[in-house]
């Protein structure tokens, strides 16, 4: 007996025993005692828990279940517990719990979770009648045309399965790729068809970095941009990325240009500034590889009826770092002898790249760090009386 002025933990549900999945709601029926309550604390048997004070609550898999509820009035607490309140039954067919697609991969595949069905009674090490030996489950796609098997397993008497299913469509940025899964339980009972519920498979992998670009003024005096092609089997299109910026970070900006090809000419340029371009690759599920390296190209002001450079430049080398050959370009505004010099970092010359007289114009020289070691260097442009030095990396 309890004082009307004492806080009595109580509550029912509104079913106790089924077919899992079995759903249940269970209500406080807990009385106040001096204070109101403001905890309530649910345990339901199977490892779930709750502090709302109606809850529901799903068991996916057979047996009793004893419910505890823990209710405080920041006073005094009070407790009830039902032992073996909930009985969870198997079912005659299984029943799909979830559909997982497979993570870090192309697309494609998808884990079918599901309980077993009341007459899956083999085991696993021997023990079966030969025909109960026979008995599996068979999981079943269907895109909106018709049921497709897509993978089995055989039954030997788990509580639960996961069936690895291969799906015909992805979910991407241009298709849901929901499809409608089933589970055929086999028994030597029968054939028996569990719920249905949907899932879809994603392409979770993005392509690979594009490597290799370059860039050099072409005799047109645009910015030529050149790259390695994707070997992606899934790569749709490639983003290029422009500023004037040094160091720029493209994520979240509208491309320059897209293009399926592994070149690009960009003729919206400026004499005298210098452009910056990265390059990413997307694939036919949308997902987008991080940037590539970055690349400059400066278009030297030239004599629009003669197209000659204006002015002598030196420029930065591509790729930098390299491993093991990079290109130097390099402008002249007039015929001169002019010299390019490869420097250690103790100053000692370990190439001559040109030494002799040339015709105004532009172009580009090779250097290969074949038998060199990792570290800087300093390449040097002579030219009359212009001089400029450069920097460059060597990485093995």
């Amino acid at each position: 007996w309890k004082s009307k002025l004492e806080l009595e933990a109580d509550f029912y549900a509104d079913t106790t025993s089924g077919y899992i999945p079995m759903e249940v709601h269970f209500y406080d029926a807990s009385t106040p005692g001096a204070y109101q309550i403001i905890t309530w604390n649910w345990s339901f048997g199977d490892g779930g828990t709750s502090t709302e004070q109606n809850p529901s609550h799903i068991y996916y898999n057979p047996g009793n279940y004893t419910v505890l509820l823990t209710v405080d009035d920041g006073s005094s607490s009070d407790f009830l517990e039902k032992a073996d309140y909930i009985t969870v039954e198997n079912s005659e067919h299984a029943v799909i719990t979830n559909i997982v697609d497979v993570p870090d991969d192309q697309g494609g595949w998808v884990y079918v979770n599901f309980s077993r069905s009341g007459f899956d009674t083999d085991s696993l090490n021997g023990g079966s009648s030969v025909e109960d030996s026979v008995e599996m489950y068979t999981v079943e796609i269907n895109d909106g045309s018709e049921w497709v098997a897509s993978n089995s397993t055989v039954a030997y008497g788990a509580d639960s399965y996961s069936v690895l299913a291969h799906t015909t469509i992805d979910s991407s940025a241009t298709s849901s790729g929901i499809l409608d899964f089933r589970v055929i339980a086999g028994m030597i009972e029968g054939n028996f068809e569990s719920n249905m519920m949907n899932g879809y498979s994603v392409d979770n992998l993005a392509p690979a970095v594009p490597t290799g670009l370059l860039a050099t003024i072409n005799a047109e005096n645009a910015v030529r941009l050149d790259w390695d092609a994707s070997s992606d089997e899934d790569f749709q299109y490639f983003k290029v990325f422009r500023s004037t910026d040094a160091g720029f970070n493209p994520s979240g900006t509208e491309p320059f240009a897209e293009t399926v090809e592994n070149n690009l000419t960009d003729e919206q340029v400026e004499a005298g500034i210098t452009y910056y371009y990265k390059i990413s690759a997307v694939d036919f599920h949308g997902n987008e590889s991080d940037h590539s390296t970055e690349v400059t190209a400066t278009i030297t002001a030239v004599d629009e009826s003669s197209g000659i450079p204006m002015e002598f430049a030196l420029k930065a080398n591509y790729p930098n770092p390299f491993n093991p050959t990079t290109q130097i370009n390099y402008d002249l505004p007039q015929n001169e002898h002019i010299t390019i010099t490869v420097f250690n970092a103790q100053g000692k010359v370990v190439n001559i790249l040109v030494d002799g007289y040339q015709a105004a114009g532009s172009y580009s020289v090779n250097f290969n760090g074949n038998g060199l070691a990792s570290g800087l260097y300093f390449y040097t442009m002579e030219a009359g009386t212009f001089c400029k030095t450069m920097k460059m990396v060597l990485i093995r």
